[in-house]
C-alpha cells in the first residue's frame, strides 16, 4: 500500500466475515469440513444461581463431564464458559447437551467460530401427530370488491388506497373471524399484506407498503372458523390501481443563483418522487428590482430562463407541482471532497440518491451508530465523528476477550482501537497456522472498522470522502480479532452497545440508536440462541440493526448474524444495479444497497474499479498513515443502508425500527431490468435503498 493519505487505494477486499484470518480457514480444512470448531460454551444460569459453584468450578461442570474454564458476563444473564482447548462442535455440542440437563442451568449452547463450519445443532424434537377431524369447507370469495386511491390533502405525500368488499355468501356454518389481504406488483406474485384483520369490517385502509406511480393488485380472502380451526376462504376478485400524491420537493443542483446562465438544473425525478403524476416546474429568477423571470417544463430537469440582464445575480426557487399539490424546492448539497467523484453508490442512477436526502439534513450528533467491527483507526476524515470521552479517549469499548489472538495484548477493555487483525507468524511453517494446502489471501490487516465508519460517517470537508450522515457520532465496538469473532464476544458487544447491563464492563452511557453489524459467516450457520434473545431485547429499546447478508454466493438464511430475525439483512448490488456476484440472496434479504462489483465496471468511475471507496489506513500489518481505498461487499453495504437510518432518527427522533423498515422498504428504488433481481422478486429484497425518499418519507410520519 503507498504511504500517502490522499493515495486511493483499490484493494478487492470483500466482508470480514467476521475474521479473515489464515487460522480459520486452515482449521476448516484441517478439523472437519461438515464442523466446525468451538471455543466453550454459552450458558444462561436460573435465577439466583451463581456461576461459580462451592468448589471455584463453573457451576454445571460435574454435569458436563469435562474440564470448563469460568468465562465472562455477556448480558442478558448470559455467561461464557470455556474449554482448556478448541474443539470440534460435535463434541462441543454433546458437552453442552449434558450442562443444560443440570436443573441449575436454563440454556446452554456452544460457543463457535463465525467463519467456521455451522455449528452442529442437537438432536431434533418430534412434535405429536394431532389426529385429523372433519375439515372445514373454505368460504366463497367476498364479492363487490372495489378500491379506490383516498389521498388527502391533509396528508399530501401520503399514498392511501381503501378496499371495500361484501362479506361472502357461503359460509358452510362457520363465522368469520377477520380477512387475508394480499397485494401483487404484477398480477401474478402475491404478498401478504395482513394475515388476519381480526375484525369483520368489510373495509380496510392501505397507507404503507404502496408508491405513487406503482401499480399494485390487491385482493381480500375471508377467514372463517368452527371452534378453534381456522379456514382461509376463496379470494375475491383481483383488482389494481395506481395511487398518487404530491411530488416530492425538487433539488436545485448547484447554486441557487443564476446570472448568464439561463439553464438552471435540478434532480431528475422518477415516478414516485413525482407523485405517480406529470409534473410541471416552475423556475423563477429574481433580483432586486429587476423583473421577474420565469419558465416551465413537463417531467423535464430543466428549463429557459430568458431575458436575464447581464451582470445580475438572480434568486432562483424552483416549484413542483402535479395534479395533487405542489412542492418547493430543496437546494443541492455540494461537496468538494476530494474522492467524490469517485463515490458513485451515493447519486448515479442505482445510487441512493444523497443529495435528495442531504438538503433535509445530514445526520445529528444525538444519533449514536455502533459499528461492531474490528475497530478503529485514526483518520482525519473521520476523527471529528467518533465518539469520544470528556477526556479525549474513545467512548467505545474493545470486546475481544481472548488476549493470544487480539494483537493488542490484553482482552477486555476500553481501547476499541484497532492495532490488526494480521496473523502473526503467517509464513512460520512451525506455527499452527501454517498449511501448506491452502491458498490464503493477503495476510495483511483489513482496516474494515475503519473503512465502514467512513461509509456512515465521513466527513464533508473538502477532504477525501463525503460520508452519508456526517453529522452522527461513531460509537465504535471491537469485537474482531485475528482469528475472526467468536459468539460469546459479539453477544457482549452488542448488549453493551445497546446499554444493557454487562457485569465487569463500564456502563455504556452513550447507547445507540442505530447498530451496524457488517460481519457474516461463509458456511451455513444458524442464528445462536443468545444473540437470538439479544437481537430481541435490542429491538425491545428502539434500536434498529443492520447486518449484512454475506458473501459467499449462498442463500442469505444461512449466513449468521444476519439470519437472526429482527436485523435488516442487506445484500449488494453493483453500479448497474444488479445483484453483485458474490452477495448472499434469498428471503433473508430484506433490501438491497450498493456493495460494489469489480466485474460490473461499465460507467463507473476508475478510480472506485465498480467498488465502494472510503477511509481506510496504508498499515501492512500494524498501524500506518491514514488513507483511502475502494473494497466491495456486503460489508460496504450495510454501512450505506446504516448512514440512511442515521439519516432517519435525526429527521424523526422518534422513529421506530419497524417504521424504519417500513420507510426503507417501500421507498426503494428499481433494479435493473431484466436483471436477475428484477426477474426474481425474491432474490435480492425490496429494491435498492433510496436515501432521498426514505428521509422524505419519514418526515411525514405524524408526530
Amino acid at each position: 500500500m503507498k504511504n500517502s493519505l490522499t493515495a486511493l487505494l483499490v484493494a478487492s477486499l470483500m466482508t470480514v466475515n467476521f475474521g479473515v484470518s489464515a487460522a480459520n480457514s486452515a482449521q476448516l480444512q484441517n478439523a472437519s469440513q461438515a464442523q466446525g470448531v468451538a471455543v466453550g460454551l454459552i450458558v444462561k444460569y436460573k435465577p439466583g444461581i451463581a456461576p461459580v459453584a462451592a468448589n471455584g468450578e463453573p457451576t454445571g461442570e460435574n454435569a458436563a463431564g469435562s474440564d470448563l474454564l469460568l468465562g465472562q458476563d455477556l448480558g442478558l444473564g448470559f455467561k461464557s464458559i470455556d474449554f482448556v482447548s478448541d474443539m470440534l462442535s460435535s463434541k462441543a455440542q454433546a458437552i453442552a447437551d449434558l450442562i443444560a440437563q443440570d436443573p441449575r442451568v436454563e440454556s446452554a449452547s456452544i460457543n463457535g467460530r463465525f467463519t467456521l463450519a455451522s455449528v452442529a445443532s442437537s438432536e431434533p424434537k418430534l412434535l405429536p401427530i394431532t389426529p385429523r377431524s372433519a375439515p372445514i369447507r373454505a368460504a366463497s370469495g367476498p364479492s363487490s370488491f372495489k378500491v379506490k386511491d383516498v389521498w388527502s390533502a391533509a396528508n399530501p405525500h401520503t399514498t392511501a388506497v381503501q378496499l371495500r368488499w361484501k362479506a361472502p355468501s357461503r359460509l358452510y356454518g362457520a363465522s368469520i373471524s377477520g380477512y387475508r389481504i394480499e397485494y401483487s406488483t404484477d398480477g401474478r406474485h402475491w404478498l401478504v399484506y395482513t394475515s388476519n384483520t381480526k375484525s369483520k369490517s368489510t373495509e380496510y385502509s392501505i397507507k404503507s407498503r404502496i408508491q405513487p406511480g406503482v401499480k399494485y393488485w390487491y385482493s381480500v380472502m375471508a377467514l372463517t372458523k368452527i371452534g378453534s380451526k381456522i379456514k382461509t376462504g376463496s379470494r375475491s376478485a383481483k383488482l389494481p390501481i395506481t395511487a398518487t400524491a404530491a411530488p416530492n420537493s425538487p433539488v436545485i443542483v448547484g447554486r441557487a443563483t443564476v446570472s448568464t446562465q439561463k439553464t438552471p438544473l435540478w434532480a431528475t425525478q422518477n415516478i414516485v418522487q413525482r407523485g405517480g403524476l406529470n409534473v410541471t416546474y416552475t423556475a423563477l429568477a429574481s433580483a432586486p428590482a429587476k423583473p421577474t423571470v420565469s419558465c416551465q417544463s413537463v417531467n423535464a430537469s430543466t428549463c429557459d430562463l430568458l431575458g436575464l440582464e447581464a451582470g445580475t445575480d438572480y434568486q432562483l426557487t424552483l416549484t413542483a407541482t402535479n395534479a395533487r399539490a405542489s412542492a418547493p424546492s430543496l437546494v443541492q448539497t455540494t461537496t468538494s471532497d476530494s474522492q467524490f467523484h469517485a463515490q458513485w453508490y451515493l447519486n448515479s442512477q442505482y445510487g441512493i440518491d444523497a443529495d435528495s436526502a442531504w438538503p433535509r439534513g445530514e445526520g445529528s450528533s444525538k444519533v449514536v451508530v455502533a459499528v461492531i467491527d474490528s475497530g478503529i483507526t485514526t483518520h482525519p476524515d473521520l476523527d471529528a465523528s467518533i465518539l469520544r470521552n470528556s477526556n479525549g479517549s474513545y467512548a467505545g469499548y474493545d470486546f475481544v476477550a481472548n488476549a493470544d489472538v487480539s494483537n493488542d495484548g490484553d482482552g477486555r477493555d476500553a481501547d476499541p482501537r484497532d492495532p490488526g487483525d494480521y496473523v502473526k507468524n503467517y509464513y512460520d511453517i512451525n506455527s499452527p497456522d501454517y498449511h501448506n494446502d491452502v491458498k490464503y489471501p493477503n495476510p495483511s490487516s483489513s482496516w474494515h472498522g475503519t473503512h465502514v465508519s467512513g461509509i456512515i460517517a465521513g466527513q464533508h470537508n473538502s477532504i477525501g470522502i463525503a460520508g452519508i450522515a456526517p453529522n452522527t457520532k461513531i460509537l465504535t465496538v471491537r469485537a474482531l480479532s485475528s482469528k475472526g469473532g467468536v459468539d460469546s464476544d459479539l453477544l457482549a458487544a452488542l448488549n453493551w452497545s445497546a446499554g444493557i447491563r454487562v457485569a465487569d464492563t463500564p456502563v455504556n452511557s452513550n447507547p445507540a440508536k442505530v447498530i451496524n453489524m457488517s460481519i457474516g459467516t461463509e458456511l451455513p450457520h444458524p442464528c445462536e440462541p443468545s444473540i437470538k434473545a439479544a437481537v430481541q431485547a435490542v429491538k425491545a429499546k428502539g434500536i434498529t440493526m443492520i447486518t449484512a447478508a454475506g458473501n459467499s454466493n449462498m442463500d442469505a438464511l444461512n449466513s449468521f448474524p444476519g439470519n437472526c430475525f429482527g436485523t435488516i439483512n442487506i445484500g449488494a448490488t453493483g453500479f448497474n444495479g444488479d445483484r453483485a456476484f458474490y452477495s448472499n440472496y434469498g428471503l433473508g434479504v430484506d433490501l438491497s444497497a450498493p456493495g460494489g462489483d469489480d466485474t460490473d465496471l461499465v460507467g463507473a468511475p476508475v478510480d472506485s474499479a465498480g467498488q465502494i471507496v472510503s477511509t481506510l489506513n496504508d498499515g501492512e500489518t500494524t498501524v500506518g498513515t491514514a488513507s483511502y481505498a475502494a473494497m466491495e461487499g456486503t460489508s460496504m453495504a450495510a454501512p450505506v443502508v446504516t448512514g440512511i437510518v442515521a439519516l432517519l432518527y435525526a429527521a424523526k427522533p422518534t422513529i421506530t425500527p419497524d417504521q424504519v423498515w417500513d420507510v426503507l422498504r417501500t421507498t426503494v428504488r428499481t433494479f435493473k431490468p431484466g436483471g436477475q433481481c428484477a426477474l426474481n422478486p425474491t432474490l435480492c429484497g425490496a429494491g435498492i435503498v433510496n436515501a432521498g425518499a426514505a428521509v422524505a418519507a419519514a418526515l411525514a410520519l405524524p408526530n
